[in-house]
């Protein structure tokens, strides 16, 4: 019987790999899973809308959250947030939102008038602003602002008192018309809605809330403003040190959280958490 002839890949097969394999990094992660990660962490950044906060404008997606969490988001100095970096997890979930987003912007195309247009209401001492998520027309031809929320159990959820707050800042920047908070599951996309019309009592704890947090934020500001013009370096974002010194002193919002997993939870926790609760002395509750 004749013999084989050799092919390229009987050569290639016999020939010892002298690549070398990818040394994981002291952490114990494939260096490209690293990189993957970092990238994806960047383009979550970068899709969502970028701001930096500034005192007398707030934004819509805060209202449902911890005031004393917004003043700090607020106050502090870029740098002095870099190093209280949020939990990495939780780019995740932010990510998963934007794709079922921009899946139903698609699939809503035949009733939607517009999507993610930013609003604002002037209160006058300060704005209320943010990006509402569709905008749409129901059944009878009316106009319907829509926020989109991601869920675990559609079949479970129930609209949240938080998220209806959030809701009403939409309605009343588009004169009072109806809402509707679409819960999404995250496994299969099935849904369950809550349509709200207008409720001025709803926006008037937004604006009592938001009117507290104004009024906090200023008096921490000028209380450091005040400090600077005594020999304090330039004013730019307070230092943690300076933020603690407001929680010791009164001056930042008390702790209360709208959810019972707003400061930690299984999976994450507040940026913040080790100011408010650390039993360490530099920290003060």
């Amino acid at each position: 019987m004749p013999s084989r002839k050799t092919t390229p890949i009987d050569k290639f097969l016999s020939e010892d790999d002298a690549k070398e394999t990818p040394k994981p990094s002291k952490n114990g992660i494939d260096p490209l899973l690293e990189k993957i990660q970092e990238l994806v962490k960047v383009f979550a950044n970068e899709s969502g809308h970028s701001y930096r906060a500034q005192i007398g404008r707030y934004r819509a997606s805060s209202v449902p959250y911890c005031n004393r969490k917004i003043a700090f988001e607020m106050l502090l100095g870029v740098e002095e947030l870099e190093e209280l970096e949020e939990d990495t997890r939780l780019v995740g979930t932010a990510m998963t939102g934007q794709i079922i987003h921009d899946f139903l912007e698609k699939a809503l195309e035949p009733i939607l008038i517009s999507s993610e247009e930013e609003v604002e209401v002037n209160l006058g001492e300060f704005v209320i602003s943010g990006h509402y998520d569709l905008l749409v027309k129901d059944v009878d031809g009316n106009k319907i602002v829509i926020d989109v929320k991601t869920c675990s159990d559609a079949s479970k959820v129930q609209a949240k008192e938080a998220h209806v707050r959030q809701l009403s800042v939409y309605q009343a920047a588009l004169g009072g018309i109806d809402g509707a908070l679409l819960y999404v599951e995250r496994n299969n996309f099935q849904m369950k809605m809550f349509r709200f019309p207008f409720d001025k009592e709803i926006f008037s704890q937004v604006v009592v809330k938001m009117t507290e947090l104004h009024s906090r934020i200023t008096r921490t500001w000028e209380y450091f403003e005040k400090k600077q013009r005594e020999g304090m370096p330039q004013l730019i974002g307070l230092t943690l040190d300076q933020v603690l010194e407001a929680v010791k002193l009164d001056l930042v919002p008390p702790r209360e959280p709208e959810f019972e997993y707003e400061c930690r939870n299984a999976w994450s926790r507040c940026r913040f958490y080790d100011i408010c609760y650390s039993s360490n002395s530099r920290y003060g509750r």
